[in-house]
């Protein structure tokens, strides 16, 4: 199942004096993830007298708006929120700090190997990955009792339910975020990797014999 990770990741921009001034905050987070986040911003200004400005915006609308105002020194100082597959363009755009330094071994010890390589470009942590996100398999107990146990299982299951106006098992096709989990499970990958433990364009898993 392809997981999403999402970061709290940091720019450049965030130096002493960018501390006296307060902090911007740029974030996705919506509901009890934002309280979370007001909370934790709340908290920082009263022991450190910093204020933090918050300022919620969509996905892609943090990623476009890095790219176009950080060149010119108006960027938010923080980004919450951010996918781990648009850290890259990020971060070869110069918008990104080297965030190696604020993880700790505590830290990177929780953190999954493939939680780590999503927000790594070489031997450098460009995010601090929060928590994983992925789909759920809902299923309609007034025709089923439990959760199949495996795919196989899955897959036989929904055949018996299919008739003529009835699907024993939908879901989005179309759309890469829940069919990798069909391509994964298979064998199936997007890009390999190399003997650093970098992507490799070259290494394609999708569309060939294996």
């Amino acid at each position: 199942m392809k997981k999403f990770l999402f970061s709290l990741v940091m720019v450049l921009v965030l130096s002493g004096s960018a501390l006296g001034q307060g902090i911007s905050v740029w974030t996705t987070w919506g509901d009890q993830t934002l309280a979370w986040l007001q909370g934790q911003a709340a908290s920082f200004t009263a022991a450190f007298g910093v204020p933090v400005e918050i300022v919620v915006m969509g996905i892609g609308d943090v990623r476009e708006q890095a790219l176009l105002s950080a060149p010119q020194g108006v960027a938010a100082d923080l980004f919450a929120g951010i996918p781990h597959d648009q850290i890259g363009e990020m971060a070869a755009g110069g918008i990104l700090a080297d965030m190696t330094g604020f993880a700790t071994r505590a830290y990177l010890a929780d953190l999954s190997e493939q939680a780590r390589l999503a927000y790594s470009i070489g031997d450098r942590l460009f995010g601090l990955p929060m928590y994983v996100e992925g789909p759920a398999l809902i299923i309609n107990t007034n025709l089923i009792s439990e959760v199949p146990a495996s795919y196989q299982e899955l897959i036989a299951r929904a055949r018996e339910l299919t008739t003529a106006d009835t699907f024993g098992f939908m879901y989005d096709i179309a759309n890469f975020y829940f069919a990798y989990n069909w391509l994964r499970t298979a064998g199936g990958y997007v890009f390999g990797r190399d003997a650093a433990g970098d992507l490799n364009p070259a290494d394609i898993g999708l569309a060939n014999e294996g």
